[in-house]
């Protein structure tokens, strides 16, 4: 063999050295990048896994909302329905007092008018 043989087997020797290292390289950034995306999903499943914590929560207090407002909703149906009926009884009462008032005010024409013939 000779020198040019053995330069060119070094020359070979290096140029495959510094392909293996690049080929590393490339995997070595490509796995860093499969890392960071992982990493990456992770935090956004995360974050979703909280968003629908919360979700749950306005969902169970919009619950017990609903309930409290339907409650409202019957009391005030029940405390209409006893208004309508004292409304109902006032009603009757002020219309069996016409009579009563009418004759007031007819005694106290009465008086007035006889006071001032008098």
């Amino acid at each position: 063999m000779t020198m040019d043989d053995d330069d060119d087997d070094n020359d070979d020797n290096t140029a495959g050295a510094v392909q293996n290292r690049i080929q590393m390289r490339k995997q070595e950034r490509a796995t860093i990048d499969r890392l960071n995306e992982a990493q990456d999903a992770e935090r956004s499943l995360t974050h979703l896994s909280t968003l629908f914590g919360k979700v749950s929560n306005l969902i169970v207090q919009q619950g017990e909302t609903i309930d409290k407002l339907e409650d409202d909703v019957e009391s005030a149906a029940v405390d209409i329905a006893a208004g309508q009926s004292e409304i109902q009884t006032l009603y009757s009462i002020k219309k069996g007092n016409r009579g009563l008032i009418i004759k007031t005010f007819a005694v106290i024409i009465f008086v007035v008018i006889f006071m001032r013939f008098y």
